[in-house]
Order: structure tokens, then C-alpha cells, then sequence
């Protein structure tokens, strides 16, 4: 039997099973690699129940709301609950907002078990510093070292201990003052003490909270699921996988059903279900077919997995084998690496060479619809023009999010800006006049349209910045200034000026910018006021937001820069080339890949531990195989790699690592280095051409 046919068939024997034999009720895991139709294995799956058993009610739940009308658009019926993860939570959760009241402060407590050592023990002194300081406007000393803990543990951990309960207990009496009917999920990413919410994370551990202290809960749950399925299962939080195995799987009445591959499990989920098939008795359930991608690719990526599944080619309606023939090609370039805190100037050195790198790769190439895939948005927004843009924001947010950035040009009306441009430049003259109309702008006659077209044309046509176009906007009236906005500036102007008149913060202000001492200690030795860590952290949080929010109201900014990274968000491009980063590419197929394995200073990552065995780092070395996996495996026909290496040593290891793929030496006359395995078999590839890129620093 086709392992395709034999997976679902598998799934259906336990749905049919579950029905009648309590005893040994089981749920599965079905895992596929990439292309392998488990979105389609799961539509079956729940028209098989459908037609069954027609009045048994279905959850499936996913992680975006992409993915919930991808599931919705296939399939049709009432009986079926499809939402993303937070969706779910929060609506069984909701009515029991006395009892959330109960378990919330536990997500603002400190560990108060006993402290293992030294790092255990600063990692929470740090922690109770914070909140503190937050919550009581209470300062605490600095963190002892290491040598003067190793003298006296005992009364450090004692001390440290006490004064952790004595916040948790605090946190506690806080959040019981407020009426509980204010206690509700946020749908942000920050929880608040001072307003008793909690947010997207904290609601899946605020509902494994409510399981553990009231099995009422996961009984109603149970009761008003027979299914509940899970997509995309290795993107899903170990404690929602805790919630629905330990909790509501305990009734033996609702089978839970995972769908999904660990090899693609590249954010911050559980990745891998392998402790639970076991400690849980799940059945693992493999699919191995791969509808996607060409026969080529497959052959590689059956390369980089490393679990038991090796993809096939599946054939879908009225295609054959040789409509699923494509290429792979290896580049190798020899350069020498740039650390993270090399020079700026090394820096900037480097990712031109980078770059110059893959511009001669593009160039030998001649392939239309190429996606460049590369690791940070960062390394992208320099090619792409919005650097300066996404400098502003991650000055402001160390650990920037795209969402950051979209809602603050949202704030400040730049997004209102671009919307009119993208309106007005794909010709969508009704779209736009409808717009404007709810903004109160008059247009009564065809003068007013051409008027408007005119305006929209200058700004199009001239590099203005931010303050301008906005005030180009208000003064001709495209825009009415929103309440948001009024705010901003209004925050903005008091917050400067606070600081302004702050003799401290001014003299810190010069020390930094003037000369240059950016931390606690160099400042501390030369500002002629007596600071204290809070005073430095205080005024560096003050720094970063004036510096910020003075960059979005001047015209230090270009809106060219706003609209071109909104193009790249968008993937709205006129060139046949894209980039994204290996993470945005996620489940979707791409004709012509072109992944460039390079960190770009990012230390999360090291793509060397691909194909060096003696690796170490086990975590890293797991997130870099996963990323590269999703990024390859995207590919629909032809796939392109750029290696970054440093040694001969290192160019061995890669040669051996993808034994049996043609490898081409930028940097090097003798170019074609063909690596042939007899284990093989079938393999052909069009010869790639020379090139003698230099690319040395």
C-alpha cells in the first residue's frame, strides 16, 4: 500500500478504535517532511469523521490566521472549530475569570526553590532587582560575584529567599485588590501586574494553571471536544502540549491528534514530540511522500534530515516524473569572518563582499522568479534600502519584532502614507477616493480627482521625509491628524522635556555621544553626579526612546525607505528577484531558490555545524540544520546554496558532508569540483559555469 494511503488509513483505525475500546484509547502524531500533503491528510481525516460520524465535534487548531482560512477554504463543516491556538485558549478560558483571578499571579512569581548556584542565584537576584524597583520603587545593591558568594552560599540563598517571597506575596495581595472581572488576556506580548492581564504567551500557561487547580476545566473542555487537532504541532508550546496530554487527554473522550515534522520546528516550540510518543504511549505515524519539490532537492534534502523519514517524489494529478526534474548547485566561497564585535567599518566590509558574492552567483545564473533567502532582516534591509529604518528600530528594541515596527508607523500615520501611495501607484483610483472621502476630503468633481492625483504624483516623485510627507499630507488634506498621533507627539515633546531640564540625564547625554562612554562603569568614573546602576539604566531607556521617537518626527527618515521595506513585507516587487529570510518562507513552495548560508553576526546560529561533526553546541547546532531544512525545502524546482567557509579543513568537511552534489569554488580557476557517490543513483545536473569571484578581505 502507498505510505500515503497507508498513513491515513492508520489515523482512521484509532478514530474508529477510540469509539469503542476505552481501554486502549490512543492518540497519534503524523509526521511529514516537507510537500508531504499533511494539510490534505487532515481535510481526510476530518471528512472521514464527518461522514461517520456526523454529530461529533472537531477543534483544529493552528498557529496563524493565514493557516485557519487555508484549513477553512478546504473544508466544510459545522461541526468543526478552526482558530489559531491563542483564539481557542482564550474562549475556554474566558467565563472563568473568578478562578483566573486565583492563578494569575503565578506568572509574575519568582522561583522560590532552593537556589542551585551562583548563576542560579544572579539570574534571580536580577529578576527580584527588576521587579522591585518596578513595583516598590525599591533599589537593591548590585549582584554579588561569584567569589564572594562561594564564601557564604547558605546565608546569600537565605536572604535571597526570603526576599522573594516577600515579592510573590505582594504580587499576590496586588492582583487579589483588582475586580476580577478585569482579569482577561491582553493579545499583546507583555503581561501587567498593575492591570491584571496577561499575554499571549502567558495565556497558554495561565490555562495549563487552570487545568492543574481545577479538573472541572479540562473536563468541560473534554466534554465539548471529541477531536481536537493540532497543525504545525513542532511550532506548538511545550505547555499546550503539557495541557492537552496531562490534562484534558485524561478522560480517555477526546483524541488528540498532532499533524506536523520536527525538522521544521524553527521558532520557539516543542520541536520534537519524541519524549511524549513515548512517556504517552502516542502512535507515530509517518508520511514520506513529498508532492512539492523536484526529484533533485528531494535527494538533498533526504541529505540534511536527520530523523528516519527519506522522501519520495509524489505524483500529484496529471503530472509525471519528468515534469519534477529541477537542479541543485553548491557555491564554496573562501573568506575570511567578521566577529559580532569587530569594527562597524570590518562589518560593513564584509557584507559587501558577502553580497558582491551573491550578485556573481545571480549573474552566472540565468534564473527568472528567484527568492534570495537569507537569515536576518537585517542583512536584507541593506540591499532592499530601509537600513536606515530598521537601524531606528532596533536602536529601540533590542529584540526587534516585525510587529514593532508596523504598528509604530501605524501610530504615527506613515502606514495611512504608504497605503494612499500603493493605491495611487497600482492605479486603483476608486479604492483611493473612497479612502479619502473617510477622511472628510471633499471630491465633488473631476478637478478634485486630478488635484489629488497630482498630489499623490509629487509625493511619489520627490525624496521626502517622514515630517514632510506627513505635513505635505495634513496641510493639503489627505489626512486628518489622528488622536494617535496627537499623542505620540504630545508624549514625545513632554517626555523631552522632562529630560531636558534633567541635569543628570544632560551631563549622561554628553558623556555618551561626546565621548563615547556607553556603560554603567565608564560613566560612572567621569560624570561628576553620583549614579547608581538604576540612575544609568533609567537614562539609557530615556535615551533610546527620545533618539527614537525624535528620528520618526523629523525628517531624518526617508518615506522611500518606509515604502520599501513595506514592498519587501508585502513581497511587492516589479524585479523577477525576492528576498526573504529563511524564516518568512515558511510552508510555502517556491519555484527558484537561492539560499545564503551566512549568520550575518548572529550568534544563534552556525551554519558550519551543517556538516562539522564535532560541532558541540547542540542547541545551535539543532536550530541551524532545522532553519536550513525550511529553506531548501521550499523549493519547488531549483535550488542554489552559497557556503561561507574559512579553511581548506572546513571546504573537506563540506565536500563530504554533501557527497554526490557538483560544488563550484568561487574563488578559484580549478571551479568544478564534482564529488561523485555511487550510492547515487540516477543523479544528473547541468554543469555549473566557472566564475573566479574575489572575494578575499
Amino acid at each position: 500500500m502507498d505510505q500515503s494511503i497507508k498513513a491515513i488509513e492508520n489515523v482512521k483505525e484509532i478514530i474508529v478504535n477510540n469509539q469503542f475500546k476505552e481501554d486502549s484509547f490512543r492518540n497519534f502524531v503524523l509526521q511529514g517532511g516537507a510537500g508531504s500533503g499533511k494539510t490534505e491528510s487532515l481535510k481526510e481525516i476530518i471528512e472521514f469523521i464527518s461522514n461517520n460520524y456526523p454529530n461529533q465535534k472537531i477543534a483544529c487548531i493552528t498557529h496563524t490566521n493565514i493557516a485557519v482560512d487555508e484549513i477553512k477554504s478546504r473544508i466544510n463543516n459545522d461541526k468543526l472549530w478552526v482558530s489559531t491556538i491563542h483564539s481557542f485558549l482564550n474562549v475556554q478560558i474566558k467565563n472563568f475569570q473568578k478562578n483566573l483571578q486565583e492563578v494569575l499571579p503565578n506568572i509574575f512569581f519568582i522561583d522560590s526553590s532552593d537556589i542551585n548556584d551562583h548563576d542560579d542565584y544572579k539570574k534571580r537576584y536580577e529578576k527580584l532587582s527588576k521587579l522591585n524597583y518596578k513595583l516598590k520603587n525599591k533599589k537593591m545593591d548590585k549582584v554579588v560575584g561569584k567569589r564572594d558568594y562561594d564564601r557564604n552560599p547558605s546565608d546569600y540563598n537565605n536572604f535571597l529567599l526570603d526576599e522573594i517571597k516577600q515579592i510573590n506575596f505582594f504580587i499576590k495581595e496586588e492582583i487579589s485588590l483588582k475586580d476580577f472581572r478585569d482579569i482577561k488576556y491582553n493579545e499583546t506580548v507583555f503581561d501587567s501586574i498593575s492591570e491584571g492581564t496577561f499575554s499571549h504567551d502567558s495565556l497558554i500557561k495561565i490555562s495549563f494553571l487552570l487545568a492543574e487547580k481545577y479538573n472541572l476545566f479540562s473536563k468541560i473542555v473534554s466534554d465539548k471536544f471529541d477531536y481536537i487537532f493540532i497543525d504545525e504541532y513542532q511550532d506548538t508550546d511545550k505547555v499546550l502540549v503539557d495541557l492537552l496530554l496531562k490534562k484534558i487527554a485524561t478522560n480517555k473522550k477526546t483524541t488528540i491528534g498532532f499533524f506536523g515534522d520536527s525538522m521544521q520546528g524553527i521558532y520557539d516550540g516543542i520541536g520534537s514530540l519524541d519524549d511524549y510518543i513515548r512517556d504517552f504511549n502516542l502512535i507515530y505515524i509517518p508520511k514520506d511522500d513529498n508532492y512539492r519539490c523536484s526529484q533533485q532537492v528531494i535527494d538533498f534534502l533526504n541529505v540534511i534530515r536527520n530523523d528516519d523519514i527519506k522522501q519520495k517524489v509524489a505524483l500529484k494529478k496529471d503530472e509525471n516524473l519528468d515534469s519534477r526534474q529541477g537542479s541543485i548547485k553548491i557555491y564554496v566561497n573562501k573568506i575570511q569572518k567578521v566577529k559580532s564585535n569587530s569594527r562597524q567599518e570590518d562589518k560593513e566590509k564584509y557584507i559587501a563582499l558577502i553580497n558582491d558574492a551573491i550578485k556573481r552567483v545571480k549573474e552566472k545564473n540565468d534564473i527568472l522568479n528567484l527568492n534570495i533567502l537569507q537569515l536576518t532582516n537585517k542583512s536584507i534591509a541593506s540591499e532592499l534600502k530601509f537600513s536606515k529604518l530598521f537601524k531606528v528600530f532596533e536602536d529601540r528594541y533590542p529584540n526587534l519584532e516585525q510587529a514593532q515596527i508596523e504598528s509604530n508607523l501605524k501610530k504615527i500615520q506613515i502606514k495611512d502614507v504608504i497605503d494612499l501611495i500603493v493605491l495611487y501607484k497600482n492605479n486603483r483610483h476608486n479604492d483611493l477616493i473612497l479612502k479619502l472621502k473617510k477622511n472628510n476630503l471633499k471630491i465633488k468633481k473631476l478637478d478634485d480627482k486630478n488635484n489629488i492625483i497630482a498630489l499623490l504624483g509629487y509625493i511619489c516623485d520627490n525624496e521626502l521625509g517622514l515630517n514632510e510627507a506627513i505635513d505635505y499630507c495634513y496641510e493639503n488634506k489627505l489626512l486628518i491628524k489622528s488622536p494617535q498621533r496627537i499623542d505620540f507627539e504630545s508624549q514625545s515633546k513632554h517626555h523631552f522635556e522632562q529630560c531636558d531640564s534633567d541635569a543628570v540625564f544632560k551631563e549622561l547625554k554628553i558623556l555618551l555621544e561626546r565621548d563615547n562612554l556607553n556603560t554603567y562603569n565608564r560613566a560612572k568614573q567621569h560624570c561628576t553626579y553620583d549614579i547608581d546602576q538604576y540612575d544609568y539604566d533609567d537614562f539609557m531607556s530615556s535615551y533610546r526612546k527620545i533618539k527614537f521617537s525624535d528620528s520618526l518626527l523629523s525628517n531624518d527618515l526617508l518615506l522611500s525607505e518606509v515604502l520599501n521595506y513595506f514592498n519587501y513585507i508585502d513581497e511587492n516587487s516589479n524585479s523577477d528577484e525576492k528576498y526573504l529570510t529563511m524564516h518568512k518562507t515558511k510552508g510555502t513552495g517556491i519555484e527558484n531558490v537561492f539560499v545564503v548560508l551566512e549568520e550575518f553576526f548572529w550568534s544563534n546560529y552556525s551554519f558550519r555545524s551543517i556538516y562539522d561533526p564535532s560541532y558541540s553546541n547542540f542547541k545551535v547546532k539543532e536550530k541551524s540544520e532545522k532553519l536550513f531544512y525550511v529553506a531548501c525545502s521550499r523549493t519547488i524546482k531549483n535550488l542554489m546554496i552559497l557556503i561561507n567557509y574559512e579553511t581548506n579543513n572546513e571546504l573537506e568537511l563540506i565536500r563530504e558532508k554533501f557527497r554526490g552534489f557538483e560544488i563550484t569554488e568561487l574563488n578559484s580557476s580549478d571551479s568544478n569540483l564534482l564529488i561523485t557517490n555511487s550510492d547515487v543513483e540516477n543523479f544528473t545536473l547541468p554543469a555549473v559555469i566557472e566564475s573566479n569571484i574575489q572575494v578575499n578581505i
